[in-house]
């Protein structure tokens, strides 16, 4: 009787739902999802890159491999960013996406009509003016429906298909399939160790082209393991995971990349296990790569603390199962093989003990760890707080003022702060020398960023703490604009990252908190009032200077209302782009003055006979903070992350389909009575026109009171 294949398990410290939504703390690696993998990276990442090189950029090799990470990157990235209504039309303008328009257009042509004018850098507060924001939107959307342009290819990241394909790679492909270990995410390890390799390359002073070739390195390393677990499987032979990276890091880059650099990319790749192996002239670079991928990896794996769990479920002591995790090669995954084959059942027993381990030494165990620094004290971990958010946002009691106010937080938080960090030029003194502090970070050095909180590596030997902070505001203002940042406050700290990350994590944590309540004695930023002039009638905070739309308001809120017209944030913009003119007759100008009134249900406010009512929905997730606390790993963290926003934005898009059943069972009876067109479409362009934040655990909606 011919023995069982084997099938790799994969672990979840936060469970993942089943196909009946039950909670499951693990799942089997199928040959469909790992077919999955390899089709995503040949088919739609392969295109991002094409794209990008291909955007008219310089002879300059180091550019080069720079935008071939940045699509990889981007590939990643962005598919995973949920939005939270499935309204086509205002996809491309969300404040995150900001960041990735600015990184598929940087160091090309495109970054210049984009992102700058005579004067350099353009704000967003540029685009307050209505022909700067008419240009703007104009190339975007000509662009985006240009074949061959990267914007075209990245605008297919965007759809709700790929979101529902890489949010499940993401999910459910472990960087390893052993036991315990196989509870972190491989696209977090790839990014992770590519982060780790740039920031030691960058600490080292590496030139350009090898510090890109290391990055590019890292995010390609270990791309070839669920090809390599598929073959190991159908063989039941060892198959190193290694050299099949290093095929597909060629087949996914040939007649991309000249083929000398091609070639010491795929060495790079091939040896970063066996560095000493690798040819002289990139062994240097395999050693960093080695290194990056150790420290990634005991940072997400933490065998330490699983050891037990294996130990127990396959009855040998504490002592061997360390071993067990930590050898590789050959003979190794040999065994692993015949485990798996002959002890499969324990094997299971193994994953589920290790994720009760997990979870239960995040919430408590680990509380004591104090961690010792990582790779020689050469990385650190950086947080930034800002500070007062939802003051911000409240600032104005216009519906276009708090709209523009969430925006901007989000700019902020996704846009400016890591375009500060990744944009050599935004690193400049003010006698137009660079910064100490790093020089340029590539974006995977930011782990996370939204709900006003950016966590980011960066390298301990470059220095320039107390520049840091000034750099970082006055990046916001520059690429905010001066008024439309006016109010913003940071909050900063720096710690060495140390195993585990969770000491790093939490002790940053308790930094930044420690710094927003010294900053908090401050006193708060604006002019000294008198009381002899009047005060903004939309804020009440600031001295009004002019009049605009009927009120008196200060130059803050001004710039607001500017912006919020004349982006697609806007909600002139939002009519008209919602197709409302067409459903309900009425044109932006006519509704304008009642828009309050169309949000609470009525569809032509102009003529009311029964006053309907709106409510304003807020909602935080006053237990998130403690969740977000419990992450063990670097892979734990990202993952928390990002399924905290795509659950609140999964809960928007569920009253969006709650409101498209109920109306549509009424259309009938509301299309021949109320003479409505599309009634369906209406409830659901009446809730993207009261939309105003939502990021992380929190968000603001403005929605008729009858829901």
């Amino acid at each position: 009787m011919s023995q069982p294949k084997p099938v790799f398990l994969a672990g979840h410290i936060t469970p993942i739902r089943g196909p009946c939504d039950e909670p499951l703390n693990i799942t089997e690696l199928d040959v469909e999802l790992l077919e999955k993998w390899d089709a995503y990276w040949l088919r739609t990442v392969k295109t991002v890159i094409e794209a990008s090189v291909k955007a008219g950029l310089k002879n300059d090799p180091a550019i080069r491999l720079r935008k071939m990470a940045d699509a990889i990157y981007l590939s990643l990235t962005a598919p995973l960013l949920l939005e939270p209504l499935p309204v086509e039309e205002l996809r491309l303008i969300t404040a995150p996406r900001f960041f990735y328009l600015w990184l598929l257009t940087r160091d090309t042509q495109l970054e210049g009509e984009f992102f700058g004018d005579e004067k350099g850098i353009r704000s967003l507060q540029a685009l307050s003016d209505r022909e700067t924001a008419d240009e703007f939107l104009r190339k975007l959307e000509e662009h985006v429906r240009k074949e061959g342009s990267p914007l075209h290819a990245f605008s297919a990241l965007l759809n709700e298909d790929t979101h529902r394909e890489v949010y499940e790679l993401f999910l459910r492909i472990p960087a390893d399939t052993r036991p315990g270990l196989n509870t972190s995410s491989l696209v977090v390890h790839l990014l992770t160790t590519a982060a780790i390799a740039y920031v030691l390359g960058l600490a080292e002073g590496l030139d350009a082209v090898e510090l890109e070739l290391l990055r590019l390195a890292g995010l390609l390393h270990d791309i070839g393991k669920p090809l390599a677990w598929r073959e190991m499987c159908e063989k039941g032979i060892y198959v190193s995971h290694a050299k099949v990276s290093a095929q597909l890091a060629q087949e996914l880059l040939k007649d991309l990349l000249e083929e000398d650099l091609l070639g010491r990319l795929a060495s790079l790749v091939k040896y970063h296990h066996a560095p000493d192996g690798a040819p002289e002239d990139i062994r240097h670079l395999a050693r960093r790569l080695s290194v990056a991928d150790g420290i990634s990896s005991a940072a997400d794996r933490l065998a330490y603390v699983v050891a037990d769990a294996l130990a127990e479920a396959l009855g040998v002591s504490k002592a061997e199962a360390e071993k067990m995790l930590k050898a590789g090669g050959k003979e190794a995954w040999g065994k692993w093989l015949e485990l798996y084959r002959e002890k499969a059942k324990e094997l299971r027993k193994a994953t589920e003990k290790a994720v009760i381990a997990l979870r239960k030494w995040a919430s408590g165990e680990g509380l004591g760890e104090e961690g010792k620094p990582m790779a020689k004290e050469e990385l650190r971990l950086g947080i930034v707080d800002i500070r007062h958010i939802q003051n911000f946002i409240m600032a104005s009691e216009e519906l276009k003022g708090l709209a523009a106010g969430s925006f901007i937080v989000d700019a902020a938080c996704m846009y400016a702060l890591p375009r500060a960090l990744c944009d050599l030029e935004l690193c400049l003194a003010k006698g137009g020398e660079k910064t100490a502090f790093l020089g340029r970070l590539a974006p995977e050095c930011i782990l996370y960023a939204g709900g006003g909180t950016l966590i980011f590596l960066v390298p301990t030997k470059q220095g320039g703490d107390k520049e840091l902070p000034e750099m970082l505001k006055e990046a916001i203002r520059k690429l905010l604009g001066r008024e439309l940042s006016h109010g913003l406050d940071i909050a900063l700290a720096l710690v060495k990252l140390k195993d585990p990350f969770l000491a790093s994590l939490r002790e940053a944590h308790a930094l930044v908190q420690a710094e927003k309540l010294k900053l908090l004695k401050e006193p708060p930023e604006g002019s000294i009032r008198l009381g002899i002039g009047r005060s903004c009638e939309l804020c009440g905070r600031r001295p009004a200077v002019k009049e605009k739309e009927d009120v008196l308001i200060c130059p803050a809120c001004g710039a607001r209302l500017d912006f919020a017209n004349n982006l697609v944030m806007g909600l002139a913009a939002r009519w008209e782009r919602l197709g409302l003119e067409k459903l309900t007759n009425l044109t932006w100008k006519e509704v304008s003055r009642y828009i309050m009134e169309f949000i609470a249900g009525h569809d032509d406010p102009r003529r009311i006979r029964r006053l309907r009512n709106f409510c304003l929905l807020k909602f935080d997730g006053n237990m998130a903070g403690h969740y977000m606390a419990g992450a063990c790993s670097i892979s734990d963290a990202v993952e928390r992350s990002i399924r905290v926003d795509v659950a609140a934005k999964r809960a928007v898009r569920a009253l969006m389909k709650a409101i498209e059943d109920g109306v549509g069972e009424l259309a009938p009876a509301l299309e021949a009575q109320a003479g409505l067109k599309d009634p369906v479409g209406l409830e659901k362009a009446r809730l993207a026109l009261g939309y105003l934040y939502i990021g992380g655990d929190d968000g603001l909606l403005l929605l008729p009171a009858w829901l």
